[in-house]
Order: structure tokens, then sequence, then C-alpha cells
């Protein structure tokens, strides 16, 4: 919606459109900006988490709405199989609406996790464009790249084995068994 607004600058009247809701981001704009509440000192932060990670971890990076059993379970999934995950450099990381955890022993308690703050879940979300209103994860590689989506819980055991055939995993194992 636009309205005429006139403006008196040094005795002239000028006549200006205000443009009532674009900049607010009326029309569904928001999903395709960023959000809002993320700082630049929290896209650093990210930033530089992940630069710290490329090319000695693989990330398994799980969005949902809120805590709850999806969250869980998939904690419990990755604790299951902790030998195989750890052999294949992976980390967790977990984000809701609100917080996040950077998890790199899977057996632990989450409150050994690193901790993240709703500005680091939110850049962590806008990074890997991840929904927030329902479940979505993604194996991201070595190379920092996204690898495959998920759109529910992912179970370890169907992703080892794409995992494993990543021609820099084949690499890892062949110089592990020399």
């Amino acid at each position: 919606m636009t309205s005429i607004v006139p403006l008196i600058c040094n005795g002239l009247v000028l006549i200006s459109f205000a443009l009532v809701g674009v900049l607010s981001g009326c029309g569904g704009m928001e999903s395709s900006m960023q959000d809002s509440s993320i700082t630049n000192a929290d896209e650093a932060r990210v930033a530089k988490m992940a630069a710290d990670w490329r090319w000695k971890y693989r990330l398994l990076v799980v969005a949902v709405e809120s805590p709850g059993t999806a969250l869980d379970l998939q904690w419990s999934l990755v604790a299951e199989v902790e030998a195989g995950w750890l052999d294949r450099a992976l980390l967790l990381v977990m984000l809701t609406n609100s917080e996040g955890w950077v998890v790199r022993d899977p057996s632990a308690a989450r409150s050994v996790s690193h901790h993240l703050t709703a500005g680091e879940t939110a850049a962590f979300r806008d990074r890997y464009k991840l929904s927030r209103e329902k479940f979505e994860a993604v194996l991201v590689g070595k190379d920092g790249g996204v690898k495959s989506r998920y759109s529910q819980v992912v179970d370890p055991a169907t992703i080892f084995p794409f995992i494993d055939s990543m021609p820099m995993r084949m690499d890892e194992i062949k110089a592990a068994s020399e």
C-alpha cells in the first residue's frame, strides 16, 4: 500500500511516496531475508567455526522447531554408533529456534556440548538454508559443501555408506589400512 506524503523543504512542497509494509517484509519476503536477530558478530562466529571445521570434520546439522522427541531421537541414534561416528570425523550440530549445541562426543550429556546462542543458531540455519517450521537436516562434507538433505530423523547407518563412498573418506580408509 502506498500513500502520498507532502514534505516541506526550503519552502518547497515535495511529494514523497511512503511504501507501507514493503520494507517491513510484507508479502512473504521475510522467508528469503536473513533473520533479523542475527548480528554481524553471530555471523562471524559461525563463519569461524565453519572455517575451523573445514577439512577436519563432516557435519550433520539438524534443525527442529523446538526441543523434543525428534532431537532426542537424533542424539540417541548418533550415540548408539559413537565409534563409527567418530571414525568418520562427524560433528552433530543441533538447532532449535532459540538455541543450539555442537556435539563432539555423542555419548556425553548435552550440558557438555558447546552451547550456541540464539543468534548463532539462526546464523547456522541461514548458512545451510534450514527450515524454522519443521524438521530438516543436512550432511556437510569436509569441504564445507552440503552433500545431502533430510526431512526426517537421520539414521547414521544410512549415511555411513554414503560417507564411505566419498573420495576423501575412501582416501582416509586406505591411509588407515596402510
